[in-house]
């Protein structure tokens, strides 16, 4: 299990990184169409999809490792004193719904996009869905961790 449970923490660890960079690209993209056309192009559509489908890859993971991981394990045998490190109360409480508030408004965007509505309140849904999930990313990734892992 040791083994297993490496590899699917590096896995997340790298598939961040790929979920970061896909979706400050199509944050960029959908600012420049608000800018530029003042309407969502069909080419940002499938960036949408794109970081949605990164996003739901690391959302698996996550969750995946929500049950493998000797943190949470040893975490949820006694909750109570968990949440008082700073830590563990990190990778039992706040992570995982940080990161699943970051799936939802990331999914929301991409229903939206798909929605017939007028064009310049779809644009800026869209980026407002996409800063609270832009804020929910950032606030719930473990900076202090190592930023990198290997096998």
């Amino acid at each position: 299990m040791t083994s297993f449970y490496s590899i699917l923490l590096s896995l997340h660890s790298w598939t961040r990184w790929l979920v970061l960079i896909s979706f400050l690209i199509t944050l960029f993209i959908v600012f420049k169409d608000k800018f530029q056309f003042n309407s969502l192009q069909e080419s940002t559509k499938k960036f949408l999809k794109i970081a949605m489908i990164l996003g739901d890859i690391q959302f698996t993971l996550g969750i995946t490792l929500l049950f493998y991981s000797p943190i949470t394990i040893a975490a949820s045998e006694n909750m109570k004193a968990a949440m008082k490190v700073k830590d563990l109360r990190f990778f039992i409480a706040e992570h995982p719904f940080s990161m699943i508030l970051f799936w939802i408004f990331l999914h929301v965007a991409v229903v939206i996009a798909k929605k017939d509505r007028p064009e310049p309140k779809k644009i800026n849904l869209i980026l407002g869905f996409y800063v609270l999930a832009l804020l929910c990313l950032m606030g719930g990734m473990p900076w202090f961790r190592p930023l990198y892992r290997f096998f």
